[in-house]
């Protein structure tokens, strides 16, 4: 492996974060129901990815999946589509910066999910980091709901718990789909997820009856930006960044991204959290990252049978 692309993995993983935090902002200024944001994002890049895997292989990406894959597929697809809808509802509810924190707490319910699923025991350094965050998610209750104003608001409390929703969905994706990620590449599995998670969003549509259609050049505008930067070169950031970086500093760059959505909140939006709120922010974001090395420091185990 070449020093040249090693060399770049960081400012390339920093641009992939700043591609990712504009999706809160951009998902704001759509002004789009949640359902239909969701089809058109996970649609966007499926449909990217699905061309990629054809013409690399010459064959639709779902022939590569083996007997008894079927299940953990669907299943890993209907929780991506689920931590979309969640999360980019609670935006319509919460802060940015709640919003965008909270879920970002993905590796605290896939440590949990792992413990329990998986036999992957976590340990205490990894405990400790759990402890710390829901700490900071009570602080950012507190905050959310008014505490010290004299008034006691339930709405963003609901976007609150629509965004810790949303990361354990994502904590369910990314636990049931790690056989499949252990034997499939890349650009296979998220083909296979990301489609099966479009179709989701479809069923959703259709059932609820949201809009696709006739929005605005604006909004247009503001969907195909969503597919473009978080989804498209946020995500392929990530992932050829992680072939030439340590799991740990990887997940520790990955926690710029509340700050990068925080700071786009403030300018674009003149969205500001209060004390409290922010407070909490910052003890989630040390606990996260506490718990992020304190999982590669523990010896991966392997469950019994």
């Amino acid at each position: 492996m070449s020093s040249h692309p090693r060399r770049l993995a960081v400012p390339v993983l920093t641009a992939g974060i700043l591609a990712v935090s504009t999706s809160s902002i951009l998902i704001r200024l759509a002004a789009v129901p949640a359902l239909s944001v969701t089809l058109y994002r996970l649609a966007g890049g499926a449909l990217l990815f699905i061309l990629v895997a054809v013409l690399r292989r010459g064959t639709l990406p779902w022939r590569a999946l083996q007997p008894g894959e079927g299940r953990p597929a669907v299943f890993a697809a209907l929780a991506l589509a689920l931590h979309f809808i969640t999360w980019i509802l609670s935006l319509e509810y919460t802060t940015v910066v709640s919003s965008v924190v909270l879920v970002t707490t993905t590796p605290i319910w896939a440590a949990v999910g792992s413990s329990r699923f998986l036999g992957e025991s976590p340990g205490r350094m990894v405990w400790a980091g759990i402890g710390v965050a829901v700490a900071g998610g009570a602080v950012i209750a507190l905050g959310d709901s008014g505490a010290g104003s004299g008034r006691f608001d339930t709405t963003m409390l609901l976007g609150d718990a629509l965004a810790l929703a949303g990361a354990v969905c994502m904590a369910v994706y990314l636990v049931s789909g790690r056989r499949l990620r252990r034997r499939l590449d890349t650009v296979t599995y998220v083909s296979v997820v990301y489609g099966g998670a479009a179709l989701a969003a479809l069923v959703s549509v259709a059932v609820a009856g949201a809009p696709v259609t006739g929005f605005s050049g604006r909004t247009w505008l503001y969907l195909a930006l969503i597919v473009l930067l978080p989804q498209v070169i946020g995500h392929t950031s990530y992932n050829w960044a992680l072939g030439f970086l340590s799991a740990t500093l990887t997940a520790v760059i990955a926690l710029l991204e509340p700050v990068g959505a925080g700071l786009l909140a403030w300018w674009v939006l003149g969205e500001l959290p209060g004390p409290l709120s922010l407070l909490g922010a910052g003890t989630v974001l040390l606990g996260v990252a506490v718990v992020a090395v304190g999982e590669t420091r523990r010896p991966p185990t392997v469950p019994a049978g």
